[in-house]
C-alpha cells in the first residue's frame, strides 16, 4: 500500500519529480494562488469602470431626450403662433 502511494505521488503529484511543463493548468494554478488579492482589486476596479460608463451612458441618453422634447415643444409652438 505504501508503495502505491509513493508511486502515485511522484507520478502524479506537482511535488514530485515528473516535470509538469507539458501541463499549463499546473503551472497557473500556484501563480493565481499568489495573485489572487491583485486579480480580484482588478476585477473591481473593472467593474466600477463598467459601472461608470453605464451610468454615463444613462446621462448622456437623459441630456439628448431633453434636449430633442425641448427642440419640439418650441416647433410646436412657433407652429401654434405662426399659422394659427
Amino acid at each position: 500500500m505504501d508503495e502505491m502511494q509513493s508511486t502515485y505521488q511522484s507520478t502524479y503529484m506537482p511535488d514530485g519529480d515528473r516535470d509538469h511543463e507539458g501541463y499549463p493548468w499546473e503551472n497557473q494554478r500556484y501563480s493565481r494562488k499568489a495573485s489572487s488579492i491583485y486579480n480580484s482589486s482588478q476585477l473591481e476596479l473593472k467593474r466600477k469602470r463598467r459601472v461608470a460608463k453605464y451610468k454615463s451612458y444613462v446621462v448622456e441618453t437623459k441630456f439628448k431626450t431633453a434636449l430633442k422634447n425641448g427642440v419640439r415643444w418650441f416647433k410646436n409652438k412657433y407652429h401654434a403662433l405662426v399659422y394659427t
